[in-house]
């Protein structure tokens, strides 16, 4: 997972997962969901939206079937169960905290010094 996905990676029948959890499934230029499409024409190169919660964070391998691809793990309540799909790519994303934040995380004052 560590190369880094771009649009032109995305193959018929993949699976992408957005930042706001939906899935959908790669068709010719369109992401198709169970109850919408996203035009892939609205994507950057590296699956970025001009909506941020459309933004593509995970994209999985191909599926056959459009009712197959949500991943059995995120149901919940569903106990020894596993994902039917392969998870090709994860974005990695850098967490921005405030100092008073890392502060709080540690329970006391940090200095933060050079490698």
């Amino acid at each position: 997972m560590e190369k880094e996905f771009t649009k032109s990676d995305l193959k018929n029948r993949m699976v992408v997962e957005t930042r706001c959890h939906l899935f959908y499934m790669v068709i010719d230029n369109w992401l198709v969901g169970v109850s919408d499409s996203l035009d892939l024409r609205c994507y950057s190169d590296k699956l970025f939206h001009y909506y941020d919660k459309y933004d593509i964070i995970k994209v999985y391998d191909e599926v056959n079937r459009l009712d197959s691809f949500i991943p059995i793990h995120i149901i919940p309540n569903v106990v020894g169960t596993k994902s039917i799909m392969a998870l090709l790519w994860k974005r990695s994303e850098i967490k921005e905290v405030t100092m008073s934040e890392v502060e709080e995380k540690f329970g006391c004052k940090v200095k933060i010094i050079n490698n």
